[in-house]
């Protein structure tokens, strides 16, 4: 699926529900296991865990994204202001 090859750095990408997570510990939090039953995962909804997704779909905490999205910020305006780099 094309969602499974749009995965970046740290993200992880659930091949059951093709969801991705800012990182693997909200991952596997999304993960019901119990290898007793069948199926022996069974996904959770990240909304309902109080996750929310940022523009490209990635599912993380709501202050998570928002460091993130501050440094993707900075990055950007540190690029800027260096002579002969693209942002």
């Amino acid at each position: 699926m094309k969602c499974c090859a749009a995965v970046r750095g740290s993200e992880c990408h659930c091949g059951a529900c093709h969801r991705t997570f800012t990182g693997l510990t909200l991952f596997e939090a999304h993960q019901d296991v119990d290898h007793t039953r069948t199926p022996p995962v069974v996904c959770r909804d990240p909304a309902s865990q109080g996750l929310a997704q940022d523009d490209r779909g990635t599912w993380g905490t709501a202050e998570g994204l928002k460091a993130r999205d501050s440094l993707r910020g900075r990055l950007a305006a540190a690029r800027s202001e260096r002579p002969g780099e693209a942002a």
